[in-house]
């Protein structure tokens, strides 16, 4: 279970008796097949600028810096930026996710509205303790929340608390 001691009072609008219970980034495994890209970039960009015929220098090699700093940027700094700007928060009456820079969106999904709350975690997730969330609803799509650090615990909380704001509406 995560550690609720730590809950603090939510300031936002809404009840003064809402806590924030949970509140994470996505895990970092997300970010380590872009850096390990950029890793494999450089590499092969430097491999490349060490292999060109003397007579393409001194053009090739800015050609070639410029196509391997494209594909940093493009592969490795804009999933690090996705991932960095992305974050759950679970309270004792919603989950608010929030991500982007420039353009900050933001969803709420009050716990009375969730049906039922799953997770799936492959063979590389349960390496790294993480997982997807799965939230049913009464739309047609579920809601998923990918690469939830502690998703069993997170999954246990979200339950007790769904259950409650259910018996809380009877």
């Amino acid at each position: 279970m995560p550690d609720l001691s730590k809950a603090r009072l939510f300031k936002g609008r809404g009840d003064s008796d809402e806590r924030t219970l949970v509140k994470v980034r996505t895990h970092g495994k997300a970010v380590f097949v872009p850096i390990l890209l950029a890793l494999l970039t450089a590499a092969a960009a430097s491999a490349l600028i060490a292999v060109l015929p003397p007579g393409w220098k001194p053009i090739g090699t800015w050609v070639v810096i410029g196509v391997a700093v494209a594909m940093v940027l493009w592969f490795s700094v804009r999933p690090f930026i996705d991932w960095f700007t992305t974050s759950y928060t679970i309270t004792t009456r919603r989950i608010i996710t929030k991500h982007g820079i420039l353009n900050r969106y933001g969803h709420e999904l009050p716990l009375s509205r969730i049906d039922s709350v799953g997770s799936e975690r492959g063979i590389v997730d349960r390496m790294f303790g993480c997982g997807t969330l799965v939230f049913s609803t009464a739309s047609e799509r579920p809601v998923v929340l990918h690469d939830v650090p502690q998703v069993t615990e997170i999954e246990g909380l979200l339950a007790d608390l769904i259950y409650r704001a259910h018996r809380d509406d009877d």
